[in-house]
């Protein structure tokens, strides 16, 4: 494993030119750039002019301070993205991207699906090939096309969106904001307390208001919420349905707390599993990477399974149900034996152990 280190700075400007496997960035106190990557990573940190520089050949995890501006380039494998208040740009990304509890973002291209989670001051997205799941957007999204599904919670400000798929919305705009929403299937809107709106309404199946009246006009149905502050038009492939605002169901303190205790674990887990994939084959045929990557593997598809309503705390790990058949002899006898080399502590043998008898 090769970990370089570099003093930054509290404001650093980092530009990531190209990484040809998955990235992690995790913004963190103090002034100092921490980045990890495999023995024969090629990972290189270069300061240049004003920003420092990274390229890597292989997957790579990076802390660097809260507050820096981030330029990422291209990202070949998924990008994790956690705690990064200053702005954040990404080219393009060949697989997933997820960003939670960041300052802003904006991205050309995703080529997996897009999370976004705990965004404080808006978010731009031109193109993305798989689903879109957005949470606690403040500032408005500019989404250009989605290809698949969207799903966006709690998302105040104006909004544009072409999504190939259905689209499920709770929103509140921003007055005097205008927004378009397009959807290739069904569209569902909810609207948040305090929303202001005059929406015109399109779709090619059947429309449902609930107890609200719309206004028939040449363009389509007109309905008015609240002083109608804001305009916006939905076009719905298929059916087309409004509510307006109800009970607050904003996020509890809990569902916040569950998400903060996810990424902690995540975060750790990635720092003791880089260790362990750094630390070569052992006797006995034990490849940590392979171990590495169904671990990763196991965790990402519990945390699919595991469904998330509002205000209710969930634990995103396989229950004792869904465990798959115990860890091989020689796996175990191999984590054992790196304990006992001194390549990792005792609390990372003993996760390492649980993650895989729970793996699927």
């Amino acid at each position: 494993m090769e970990t370089l280190n570099l003093e930054v700075g509290g404001r650093p400007r980092v530009r990531l030119e190209s990484i040809r496997g998955d990235l992690r960035l995790v913004g963190q106190a103090g002034t100092t750039l921490r980045a990890q990557a495999p023995s024969k990573g090629d990972l290189k940190v270069v300061p240049r002019d004003d920003e420092t520089v990274i390229t890597c050949a292989s997957s790579c995890m990076i802390f660097l301070p809260a507050e820096a501006e981030v330029v990422v380039d291209s990202v070949e494998g998924d990008a994790r993205v956690h705690a990064l208040t200053g702005w954040l740009r990404f080219g393009q990304v060949q697989g997933d991207l997820s960003v939670r509890r960041c300052g802003s973002l904006h991205a050309e291209r995703v080529s997996g699906e897009l999370v976004v989670r705990k965004l404080e001051r808006g978010l731009v997205v031109t193109w993305v090939g798989g689903d879109g799941q957005l949470e606690q957007i403040e500032g408005g999204a500019q989404l250009g096309q989605i290809e698949g599904d969207l799903v966006a919670r709690d998302l105040a400000g104006a909004l544009t969106c072409t999504a190939g798929g259905e689209v499920h919305l709770e929103w509140r705009p921003a007055p005097h904001s205008t927004s378009r929403l397009t959807s290739g299937g069904d569209l569902h809107c909810r609207l948040l307390p305090g929303a202001s709106v005059t929406l015109l309404l399109q779709a090619s199946g059947e429309m449902d208001l609930g107890k609200h009246q719309s206004v028939a006009s040449p363009e389509g149905q007109r309905v008015t919420f609240g002083a109608g502050e804001a305009e916006a038009v939905f076009q719905a492939g298929g059916d087309l349905s409004v509510r307006g605002p109800g009970k607050e169901f904003a996020f509890s303190e809990l569902e916040g707390l569950q998400e903060d205790i996810d990424d902690l674990v995540r975060t750790h887990w990635e720092e003791a599993l880089s260790g362990i994939e750094g630390a070569g084959a052992l006797a006995g045929g034990f490849d940590p990477q392979r171990v590495a990557r169904q671990i990763r593997r196991a965790m990402d598809q519990a945390q699919r399974r595991v469904p998330r309503p509002p205000g209710k705390v969930t634990v995103t790990f396989p229950s004792p149900a869904e465990k798959a058949q115990p860890v091989a002899g020689e796996e175990r006898l191999a984590i054992l034996r790196m304990l006992e080399q001194g390549k990792i502590n005792v609390d990372q043998a003993e996760q390492l152990l649980h993650a895989l008898e729970d793996k699927t």
